[in-house]
């Protein structure tokens, strides 16, 4: 089936079977598509729907994206009665695994190797790992949000911050923790629950393990990262002096405020950049820019 081109978008009529556009996703396309346009390897598939209309079977977000950015849509137009449904039923996403399997047999960079050193090291999952290694003290790199350092670690542009000190430590406290007998604290909540609370000066992490070996049987398994901060004050504290105990729960969401309004001020930063480029890109303004141009 030959490849076609088009840019009058009202060909081609959304598939009422198929899910809600994601905004992320479409928002990644148009990042990717703004440097290397709309590829023919990615056309869509269509259908005649009698209409002299196309209906859409795959490809909606790609449509958004060239849309947004003026692009010609490559597509396909399929003659079967192959659906949205057998279209992405069959489709498997790649793994983490796979993805640094991918990236180390092409020899992408070096931070592909420190990634896997530390995974083999402390014997975490992959994405926490990627998470840890982009950890300043209690926050992930400030210049990224956790979807946009795991997207870059699938694009083969893994970033890694200079300072291993979290990644480290909550790699040896959880290694630790395990051999304590707390089986499940290499799982995502104990790790989010140990970076929170090294993100409080006075809880010693020394003195903690210290606790965890003594009284490991009182780290229950927890929902959510909260809860194994309730269990680490709760261990922490035990028959420890009055004056000595700290509300470790509450200086760690004390702390949280304070990373949640920096995380609101970048996304706002960021936004407002996004939608300059965008407005920059769009098809009225290059139209308005090419006749400013004609005009002298």
């Amino acid at each position: 089936m030959p490849i076609k081109w088009s840019n009058n978008y009202d060909k081609f009529d959304v598939n009422r079977l198929n899910r809600k556009p994601n905004l992320r996703k479409v928002k990644g396309l148009i990042e990717s598509m703004a440097i290397f346009g709309f590829r023919e390897a990615n056309c869509i598939d269509v259908q005649c729907n009698g209409n002299n209309k196309f209906l859409v079977i795959d490809g909606h977000h790609r449509i958004i994206a060239a849309k947004e950015l003026g692009l010609k849509i490559a597509y396909v137009v399929s003659s079967d009665s192959f659906n949205v449904f057998w279209k992405n039923w069959t489709q498997k996403q790649w793994t983490v695994e796979e993805f640094l399997s991918a990236h180390m047999q092409n020899n992408t960079h070096n931070n592909y190797e420190t990634l896997k050193r530390y995974v083999d090291r402390y014997r975490l999952p992959i994405t926490n790992s990627i998470f840890l290694l982009n950890t300043e003290i209690g926050r992930i790199n400030p210049a990224k949000q956790k979807n946009e350092v795991l997207l870059d670690f699938k694009k083969g542009d893994l970033t890694i911050t200079d300072d291993l000190y979290v990644a480290d430590t909550v790699g040896k406290i959880a290694d630790k923790m395990k051999r304590c007998g707390v089986k499940h604290a290499k799982r995502t909540p104990c790790i989010e629950a140990i970076v929170k609370s090294l993100t409080v000066d006075d809880f010693d992490m020394g003195y903690f393990l210290g606790k965890v070996e003594k009284y490991a049987d009182m780290l229950n398994p927890a929902v959510n990262s909260i809860g194994y901060v309730m269990m680490f004050e709760k261990v922490y504290n035990w028959r420890r002096p009055v004056e000595k105990k700290i509300p470790l729960t509450l200086m760690v969401k004390e702390k949280q405020k304070e990373r949640e309004v920096q995380a609101m001020e970048r996304k706002r930063k960021h936004m407002k950049k996004y939608n300059r480029r965008i407005k920059k890109t769009s098809p009225h303004n290059r139209l308005k820019q090419s006749n400013l141009g004609a005009s002298f």
